[in-house]
């Protein structure tokens, strides 16, 4: 495990992937007895095989995760692992899926189709909200440190192109 996160660190996605694979071999009743330490090996295993573009091995193992992990903290990676590899996958509109998914997880739905009344409507909040503040008050607004709520950030980015598409 550790030489699997060593090899990570210097991009030797291949060698990490023989360690994380022997490693998940070794693991004897991986989810009961060695819950935690099959979340970590399938989790990084499926980020190296999209890394080494195996995107159907890493589309499977993250499933494992996601099927077997607890809370969505440790589904985290593997959600943005499957929205990463269905787009490169050119599988948009189930990577669209995938990510509205885990940001209702996160509690913040996100609509693929709102209708014309809730844009307006959020718009109109938006617009409130935002009147009196200039652009370098907006620019000076602390980090977020709500890891949901950065974590939901991260994901509509990721969205981001294929809402577009």
């Amino acid at each position: 495990f550790k030489a699997g996160q060593a090899a990570i660190a210097l991009s030797a996605f291949t060698q990490a992937l023989d360690y994380f694979r022997n490693a998940i071999a070794l693991v004897d009743d991986p989810w009961t007895k060695n819950y935690e330490i099959s979340i970590i090996l399938h989790t990084e295993y499926a980020a190296c095989l999209y890394c080494t573009g195996n995107l159907d091995e890493s589309q499977k193992h993250s499933e494992i995760v996601l099927e077997h992990a607890r809370t969505i903290r440790e589904k985290e990676s593997s959600y943005i692992n499957m929205i990463a590899l269905l787009k490169a996958k050119g599988e948009l509109e189930q990577a669209l899926q995938v990510g509205c998914d885990f940001l209702a997880k996160l509690d913040e739905p996100f609509s693929l189709k709102p209708s014309k009344m809730k844009i307006m409507n959020e718009k109109k909040i938006t617009t409130k909200r935002l009147k009196d503040i200039t652009d370098e008050q907006l620019m000076a607004l602390p980090k977020c440190t709500d890891p949901s709520k950065a974590t939901a950030c991260y994901v509509l980015g990721m969205l981001f192109g294929p809402l577009v598409h």
